[in-house]
């Protein structure tokens, strides 16, 4: 994996202070929200990059899978002129790392409705949504831009259909439940665990090998370029786990993801506290995600 940080450009590094940003799938805003009332009477702007694959790619994506509201691309710096409308929101990218990972470079989507007058005036809780777009090297961030993208709208609809409420946890919990429910099209899947984030020695999260052999549906280790290359090419036979912890002040969580290679969309989710950042993936979280697939969800 190779560190992504010339090719994109962020405007939004406003943002970054005070609250990491190294999660996945993150949803902060609930129905009955301000920040929510007008999203499907509303329209989404997207910012674009520097890098002109990408804005093609981000394009291209948008067109295949926004459904939650109308949309328009724009130019970099010019969010501001956009400001200042409740109907409006913003789908931008941001730039970050991941705690622990192998020296890979991270793009994130996030999603802000569009109320306040300044950008300077947001701050990370003004996010409604964030979800990253995993990739390898600079060159296939465009590849990965339709599961992330995908998965945002997938998140939104679920908010706006099931009138989803409450604060951010109960938000998240109630949204990956319904996300979960769908993990029955992984049936019969080989799931792709990346082998250098198994048991390795390093500054952050691992994935303990006694939970991949708890793990009894198929699955199988692979390098990150093998991973690449099979979701670039959508191979309906595989899916993807990802893993990370995240911090929120002193507080730590670890997110479990399962991204559907055929679909282009996350079907498993699972956000929950852990003790530092070193916690690894074990066995109960394997069991989690094998019992998703089987039809069972945690609260059953």
């Amino acid at each position: 994996m190779k560190q992504h940080c010339k090719s994109i450009f962020f405007a939004l590094t406003v943002f970054i202070t005070g609250v990491s940003l190294s999660s996945a799938q993150r949803i902060q805003k609930g129905a009955g929200t301000d920040e929510l009332k007008n999203l499907k009477a509303g329209t989404t702007y997207v910012q674009k990059t520097e890098d002109a694959s990408f804005n093609l790619a981000l394009e291209e994506a948008m067109k295949k899978y926004w459904t939650v509201n109308k949309f328009e691309m724009i130019d970099p710096g010019t969010v501001d002129t956009h400001l200042g409308n409740d109907k409006n929101y913003i789908l931008t990218t941001l730039s970050g790392s991941t705690i622990g990972t192998v020296g890979g470079g991270w793009v994130k989507l996030a999603v802000f409705c569009g109320d306040k007058k300044k950008l300077k005036s947001y701050t990370t809780d003004d996010f409604i949504i964030w979800i990253p777009i995993v990739a390898y090297e600079a060159k296939e961030f465009g590849s990965c831009a339709g599961y992330a993208v995908n998965s945002l709208n997938a998140a939104l609809d679920i908010i706006s259909t099931k009138n989803i409420e409450g604060k951010q946890k109960k938000v998240q919990e109630l949204t990956d439940r319904e996300t979960n429910a769908g993990a029955v099209k992984l049936k019969g899947k080989t799931l792709l665990i990346n082998s250098g984030w198994i048991d390795h020695s390093r500054s952050g999260q691992c994935i303990d090998s006694k939970g991949v052999s708890a793990y009894t549906m198929k699955h199988k280790e692979m390098s990150t370029e093998e991973i690449a290359s099979l979701f670039k090419n959508k191979d309906k036979g595989y899916c993807q786990l990802y893993y990370n912890i995240f911090a929120v002040g002193s507080v730590y969580r670890k997110e479990i993801y399962v991204i559907d290679f055929e679909t282009q969309k996350i079907l498993f989710a699972k956000v929950l506290g852990c003790a530092s950042a070193w916690s690894g993936m074990g066995p109960k979280d394997f069991k989690a995600i094998q019992d998703a697939i089987n039809g069972k969800l945690e609260e059953d």
